[in-house]
């Protein structure tokens, strides 16, 4: 279902959209979407709409991508520009997001600022801040 997100800014990581049909809900990872039209999925476990590009329920869906130490090339990741900043990237890789583990996003920058970020690789966890449905980088 799309689902266009309005510009009022709810609480993190909720935001609220309009849906086709005109019913007003709620999408969890809408704040990365505000003023877009974007699709959504109904979540029945949790009973509720979630952003499509971080609905995954694990990083196996990205495994392909791993090299023997579990770890996935920089170069693999394309930064989403309009939604990444210093010290909180945003990633997408097979039309999914991803995001650093806050507690290495200044690693992250260093590599930047050094431009040594085309040749590292990263490990995709399971949490970010423990929330489940985004898997950090």
């Amino acid at each position: 279902m799309k689902v266009k997100i309005t510009n009022n800014k709810s609480w993190y990581p909720m935001a609220k959209g309009t849906s086709e049909s005109g019913e007003s809900i709620m999408v969890y990872g809408g704040d990365l979407s505000y003023g877009e039209t974007i699709e959504v999925d109904f979540k029945e476990e949790s009973n509720q709409y979630i952003n499509s590009k971080i609905n995954y329920e694990s990083i196996d869906v990205f495994k392909e991508h791993f090299d023997n130490d579990g770890l996935v090339e920089f170069k693999k990741l394309k930064e989403v520009k309009h939604k990444s900043t210093p010290l909180n990237r945003v990633y997408e890789l097979d039309n999914k997001y991803v995001f650093p583990n806050k507690n290495i996003k200044h690693q992250i920058e260093y590599l930047y600022d050094k431009n040594l970020i085309s040749e590292s690789k990263i490990k995709i966890s399971e949490s970010w801040w423990s929330v489940k449905s985004r898997a950090p980088v």
